[in-house]
């Protein structure tokens, strides 16, 4: 059993080795022309956490202001299944809560059930597994639960308005979670989640963006993913153009959800101040989740382009499946962390 597992962890260090050379060679040489010239930017954390997220939210925003459906329809395919590694890393084994079989069994078990129903009550019963399992006072304990139940009686009520507010609150989450655990809190850095707000209000007032059925982003998109189902899963309403614009709201939010993840709580959490190397990045990976994790992620990535390359709309719909336990699953383990008092 050792001598698969090594082989297979040789076996990716060699490909990891052959696709990222060439990108830390084109990184040194950068670095030896424009390295003393964008020191500034790159020196600090904070620096480059403020510039790296507001460039990271600009270009989200205009690309879902240019290509909304082309956004809506590739950045899963393409982000998606990292974001997940990313899930797994920074909410459950950096915390060591696949050591916990309390938690496991009352909060990871449930949410398997969402690849199959997919319903927003599956949220709340995951909070109130994760305020059982907490290593916190009562106080904290029945805070979060009471939380859980809440949530799971609004799905009750509410039905499919509850996962349609789910799919949009989700995409925030990351923000929320990388602001409220990270280490310190400058001013500047402020700018980052005031630029995600600034984005969804005005997407929300329809100050930019296809506001109309027959705009030139949306016409053009349409022979790429089609619209109606986008409406129905991400608008409350059918009224156009309010139902266009939250379909807006949600290719910009599920973008910054993206770079948070990607990005933000990345460049926070690691130890190394100053930025690493792209095959430093890869050791850090594989000794966070070991060679078979990263080998599953790597497949199920390869696997998805190659599916959208003749079916878009099918790789899609097919990576939003595997991935529907993963929105209650950041729920309940942020409510585990802030019950624990406890970072990334």
């Amino acid at each position: 059993m050792s001598e698969t597992s090594d082989s297979r962890s040789d076996s990716l260090d060699a490909i990891a080795q052959v696709a990222l050379a060439p990108l830390d060679e084109l990184r040194a040489l950068l670095l030896r022309r424009f390295g003393r010239a964008l020191a500034p930017l790159f020196a600090d954390r904070g620096t480059r956490i403020v510039w790296i997220g507001a460039a990271s939210l600009l270009t989200a925003f205009g690309l879902t202001c240019a290509a909304p459906i082309l956004v809506l329809a590739w950045t899963p395919i393409v982000l998606g299944v990292p974001h997940l590694i990313a899930d797994i890393r920074y909410l459950v084994v950096r915390r060591g809560l696949h050591r916990r079989g309390a938690v496991v069994a009352l909060t990871l078990v449930p949410l398997t059930l969402a690849m199959v129903v997919p319903t927003f009550e599956l949220t709340g019963v995951a909070m109130l597994g994760a305020a059982v399992a907490a290593q916190a006072s009562w106080a904290r304990k029945a805070t979060l639960g009471i939380v859980g139940i809440g949530v799971g009686i609004a799905g009750l009520a509410l039905d499919r308005d509850a996962d349609v507010a789910l799919a949009h609150v989700h995409n925030l989450v990351a923000v929320v979670l990388w602001w409220s655990l990270r280490p310190s809190r400058a001013p500047r850095e402020l700018v980052v989640p005031a630029l995600a707000i600034l984005g969804v209000v005005l997407l929300a007032l329809g100050w930019t963006g296809p506001t109309t059925m027959d705009s030139a982003a949306l016409v053009r998109g349409a022979s790429v993913l089609p619209l109606h189902p986008l409406l129905v899963t991400y608008a409350p309403s059918r009224d156009m153009p309010h139902a266009l614009r939250w379909v807006l709201i949600f290719a910009f939010a599920q973008s910054v959800h993206y770079a948070a993840w990607l990005r933000l709580i990345p460049e926070d959490v690691r130890a190394r101040r100053a930025p690493r190397s792209f095959q430093s990045s890869y050791r850090a990976l594989r000794s966070d989740l070991g060679a078979t994790t990263l080998m599953i992620g790597v497949v199920l990535l390869l696997g998805l382009v190659v599916w959208a390359s003749t079916n878009l709309e099918g790789a899609r719909v097919g990576y939003l499946r595997l991935a529907l336990f993963h929105g209650p699953l950041e729920f309940a383990l942020i409510g585990l962390a802030l019950a624990e008092d406890r970072r990334v």
